[in-house]
């Protein structure tokens, strides 16, 4: 938790020096959510980038089952959508790692709005 704050505070280096101080990046917190969940509800591409830069997996799945896709989805944030599906490649979970059914709810709902993003 001590790594999550570091890095939303702003405290590149005190994150950095808990990463090399054994942080782990795959800590869970009640709901299972782990530090690239929490950063892509911060829609900054660092913040995203670095926990993966540490060895985050974006398949990584919370308690619900979401991963931080579905968090980009739910958030309607469309350029970190495209990032994070960017950097999924190559997929081992291709079936199931992009949240169709929620994408399409989202467009259905007018989330988008049909703007390319």
């Amino acid at each position: 938790m001590a790594l999550y704050w570091a890095r939303v505070r702003g405290h590149e280096k005190a994150a950095e020096e808990l990463s090399l101080q054994g942080a782990d990046v795959s800590f869970t917190d009640e709901k299972g959510q782990i530090l690239l969940h929490w950063a892509v509800e911060s829609a900054s591409t660092q913040m995203v980038t670095w926990p993966l830069d540490k060895g985050a997996v974006i398949p990584a799945r919370d308690s619900g089952g979401g991963t931080a896709l579905h968090v980009a989805a739910e958030i309607c944030d469309q350029e970190m959508m495209k990032l994070l599906n960017t950097l999924a490649i190559p997929r081992h979970d291709h079936e199931t790692f992009f949240p169709l059914p929620l994408l399409a709810s989202q467009v259905s709902s007018g989330c988008f709005k049909g703007e390319p993003g």
